[in-house]
Order: C-alpha cells, then sequence, then structure tokens
C-alpha cells in the first residue's frame, strides 16, 4: 500500500519536485504581485509586509517553472539560507533566491518535509554545502542531493503531529515577541508622529549629521577569508536577531585581515543596520561585541551625544524609512544599500530628553522582551531534544 512505502537514504531531488525561482531582479511596480524573498520566511509563516510588487507580465514569466501553490514549502536559498515555510495561502505570488519544494509526491506528507527541513541532519549538510563569503548561498543541485530517510506515510504523519504540537509552545512565544515589537512602533509612532508627514513639525537632518565627531557610517571587511579558531568575531546580516546581536555562531576571522578594517572594528555602542540581501535589519551592539568587526553586509552607525540610539534606532525601523531603503536599493549580484543613501536617511530629530523618554519606556518593553524570550529559550531546547529524537526514530 502506498502508506507503507519508505524511502531510506534517498537524495531529497528524487522523491520531490524541488524548483527555484528567479535571481534576477525584475523591475518593481507601485502595485502588482508579490515578490516574496527570505526576508518573508519567518517562523510564524509567510510575510507579506515590507514587500516589493512586479508586473503581472514579470510574475507570468517566473511562474512558468516555480508556480507556488498551497501546500507548497519555501526554503531560503541567499543570505539567510532555510527558513522553509509552509504555503497556507492561495495568494498569488513570485519567489526569488527562493527553493520551491513542490507537494507532488503522495508518498510524503508535507508537513513531516516542512519539519525534516529543519532538522539537524538537514541543517548539517546545508551547512557544508554553502558556499560564498559575506553572503552565503546554496545551490540548487546541493538541495536536491540533500540526504534524508522517510518512514510510511502514516509514521510521517505522526511525527509531524507531536513535533506540530510542540511547535505550538514556541509559536505563541514568538508571537508575544512580535507584539511587543509592534508596542515599540505604537509608541513611537503615539510621541513622535508619523515621520512621512511629521504632523508635530520636528526638524530633520540627514542620518550622517547625528554620527559622532571623526567618524563615519561605513561598511566591515570586504573579504573575510576563512574562519578562524583563534580569530576576530565578525558580525555578519543572519548575526542580527532581534534587534541584537547574536553571538552563538559568529564567525572568526585572521587579525591580519581584521587589522586592515580598523574603522569598522566596533565600540559596542553602535547601530548595526544590514545593507546587502535581507536590507534593513537594524540592531544594537553592546559592550559583548566591543572589538569585534563587522562584515561588507553591514553597516555600522555611532551616533553622537545629539541623539539617542534607541529612538534612531526605532527610526530607522519605521515602515517609511524601510520603503526608503527599498526604493534607493542598487542591484549588483545581491540588492544593496549604500553607504551614501544610509547617509542620506531623514530623520527627525525631537528634543533629546523626549528621545530618552522614548528610550526608558522601549526599556520597559525590552524588560517583557527578554521575559519572553527567555521563555522560547526554554520551548526552543525543548523542541529541539523533541525532533533529535523523531528523526533518529525515537519517539
Amino acid at each position: 500500500m502506498p502508506s507503507e512505502i519508505t524511502f531510506k537514504n534517498v537524495r531529497l531531488g528524487d522523491v520531490v519536485d524541488i524548483r527555484d525561482g528567479t535571481h534576477d531582479t525584475p523591475q518593481y511596480v507601485e502595485q502588482g504581485i508579490p515578490l516574496i524573498t527570505s526576508k518573508n520566511l519567518t517562523d510564524l509563516g509567510l510575510c507579506f509586509n515590507d514587500i516589493n510588487f512586479i508586473s503581472a507580465d514579470n510574475h507570468k514569466e517566473i511562474s512558468k517553472r516555480s508556480a507556488v501553490e498551497r501546500g507548497d514549502i519555501l526554503y531560503g536559498m541567499i543570505g539567510t539560507i532555510g527558513k522553509p515555510t509552509l504555503v497556507d495561502t492561495d495568494r498569488e505570488f513570485s519567489i526569488k533566491n527562493v527553493a520551491l519544494f513542490k507537494k507532488s509526491n503522495p508518498n510524503i506528507y508535507n508537513r513531516y518535509l516542512l519539519r525534516l527541513l529543519n532538522s539537524p541532519s538537514i541543517n548539517k549538510q546545508i551547512a557544508q554545502a554553502s558556499k560564498g563569503g559575506t553572503q552565503k548561498f546554496v545551490s540548487l543541485g546541493a538541495l536536491r542531493g540533500l540526504v534524508a530517510t522517510f518512514p510510511s506515510l502514516s509514521e510521517q504523519i505522526r511525527i509531524a503531529a507531536i513535533l506540530d504540537q510542540a511547535d505550538a509552545l514556541r509559536v505563541k512565544r514568538r508571537e508575544g515577541l512580535a507584539q511587543l515589537d509592534s508596542l515599540t512602533q505604537a509608541i513611537f509612532i503615539e510621541m513622535f508622529g508619523d515621520p512621512v508627514t511629521n504632523p508635530k513639525g520636528w526638524r530633520t537632518k540627514q542620518l550622517a549629521e547625528l554620527v559622532v565627531d571623526g567618524d563615519t557610517i561605513n561598511y566591515g571587511v570586504v573579504q573575510p577569508g576563512d574562519d578562524v579558531d583563534d580569530g576576530i568575531p565578525l558580525v555578519r546580516v543572519g548575526d542580527l536577531i532581534s534587534g541584537r546581536v547574536c553571538n552563538a555562531t559568529l564567525k572568526k576571522i585572521s587579525p591580519s585581515i581584521e587589522s586592515a578594517y580598523k574603522r569598522s572594528r566596533l565600540h559596542g555602542d553602535e547601530i548595526l543596520v544590514s545593507c546587502v540581501g535581507s536590507v534593513g535589519v537594524i540592531a544594537l551592539a553592546n559592550t559583548s561585541v566591543k572589538g569585534f568587526n563587522i562584515a561588507r553586509a553591514v553597516a555600522r552607525v555611532r551616533l553622537s551625544d545629539r541623539a539617542n540610539r534607541e529612538f534612531i534606532a526605532a527610526h530607522l525601523r519605521t515602515d517609511c524609512v524601510q520603503r526608503y531603503f527599498t526604493k534607493e536599493l542598487r542591484t549588483v549580484s545581491q540588492p544593496t544599500l549604500n553607504i551614501k543613501q544610509l547617509s542620506e536617511t531623514v530623520v527627525m530629530c525631537p528634543p533629546i530628553d523626549m528621545q530618552l523618554e522614548f528610550a526608558t519606556r522601549c526599556s520597559k518593553v525590552g524588560e517583557m522582551k527578554l521575559m519572553y524570550d527567555n521563555s522560547r529559550i526554554e520551548f526552543d531546547n525543548l523542541f529541539g531534544s523533541i525532533q533529535h529524537r523523531a528523526f533518529r526514530g525515537e519517539l
């Protein structure tokens, strides 16, 4: 019977229809068909915020080989690799730099495949197959060559149900964190108004005018070389998580290479902005990264005492600034926000005491986020343990 068919140590490309979307950048339009990239793949599902649109003709051309349907799985191929996301909408869209795992094999349960693509075994293979320096990527051939085992269909359904239940607790914590992020933006709008219309008439300045004297907004290491065990930690785009730097997976580069980039060495009090691939991710450095450096895909902004960095960071996260970043992108091999464009970002400059009040209110939200985050980590560890057992046949 079909439900008893198993696949042991098979190449995914032999049992799953795996395709990729466009790797070019079509001309964007004001209104049209959404273009999904890896930044729109989230733990909470597909996100249609902060999105670009393409024409119906471009969409038709892309969809000739990568038409997306409900039940398919999307997987980031460039920059942020992974983030397998199940398509749970009938909304029409195209994909860029994203792989498409089609729901096509009746002996493979798509929710099991979704969990499998996030399993330790697959992640280890992806790490070995990934290429590139500051901007990692995985090829379609590498995805098709991933080796995995599929038990019977009934067993796939059972395992997926267990993992889904365990993951539901993690999702609730992430939803809570997302709501707290929205609260910070709501406080910003309440205190200062919409930056587009500036209803309170605050004076404005370009971001570069707020940088500490003698410093500049700048990128980091262009060619970091191989990972060195006793090297200098390097902050990349993928390390900017939840508004801060995740130190757990930092690459380390040779001190001789790093010494040529003293201008981008971190003091621990900067705003960091992703400028290549997933553009516009904002994070705050802290003392734990002092002395580290940044990759070419990240820019550092060190503010003078004329501006509060929590206020400016929130300003850079507003929809209008994020739209400005997207509008000004250049495309070489990857969407890129250059230093000139970032430096010319216009920000409101209310009195510093109001900025400090905003920072104080945000710190209280931050305390709540820390509690949620600690709880999320506990559930992540629990889920990881269950997941490990599931793909070893121990559930």
